[in-house]
């Protein structure tokens, strides 16, 4: 998932709690640098299921 242009934090976590509710893992993606970059670091550490935790 991609928070820049996949809806967001609030629409990546959801995605990230139905990731989880299979027993998956997320891994945030991205392909911008600066901003994204710092969005997806972000996003690796709010979810409980990426392997960064």
């Amino acid at each position: 998932m991609d928070v820049g242009l996949s809806g967001g934090f609030a629409q990546n976590r959801k995605g990230a709690a139905m990731v989880e509710a299979e027993n998956k893992i997320c891994t945030p993606h991205t392909w911008i640098h600066g901003m994204g970059l710092a969005a997806a670091l972000h996003m690796a550490g709010a979810v409980n299921n990426c392997p960064s935790n």
